[in-house]
């Protein structure tokens, strides 16, 4: 992952930084009663994105978009967007499957409305994966948002 990506995301959506919670590896930003926790794993080389409230589409597409931006000045990296399944298994598992969006895509092309997980070996909806909305998860690697309960929208890049 090419060093200061996170940096400089925060730096972008300074705005939106809710209650100065921010640190080296990650941010929560706040907008029109939305929060998002971004996160940066840089040995595993990704960030994640968790998205909760109302309007969790609108934020999500920010920092996309934000992403999006910091990309191009990087001479634009290659980045794999990934979420994860939603199966019964998979949602309370702290290692879920996670899909390539390209890949739902082809599923999607292809006329399909499901996908297999390869833990569970549910039939998971590809439009529910694509939005991705999911049930309580708790965040716990962060001292600042301990505890925090999330109805998220989720997005992995992977780098």
């Amino acid at each position: 992952m090419p060093a200061g990506i996170i940096t400089r995301l925060i730096v972008r959506m300074h705005d939106y930084i809710k209650n100065n919670m921010f640190w080296l590896q990650g941010v929560v930003i706040e907008r029109e009663q939305t929060e998002a926790l971004i996160t940066s794993n840089t040995l595993e080389r990704f960030i994640s994105i968790k998205v909760k409230g109302r309007n969790r589409q609108d934020l999500f597409g920010i920092i996309r978009y934000e992403i999006e931006n910091i990309h191009k000045t990087l001479k634009e990296p290659h980045v794999k967007l990934m979420t994860h399944c939603i199966c019964s298994e998979c949602i309370s598992c702290a290692s879920p499957e996670f899909y390539a969006f390209e890949l739902l895509n082809k599923y999607i092309e292809k006329g399909k409305n499901t996908v297999t997980c390869p833990k569970s070996i549910e039939e998971v909806s590809l439009t529910a994966l694509k939005i991705n909305i999911t049930k309580n998860l708790e965040v716990q690697n962060e001292n600042c948002c301990k505890n925090m309960k999330i109805v998220e929208t989720a997005l992995l890049l992977m780098f």
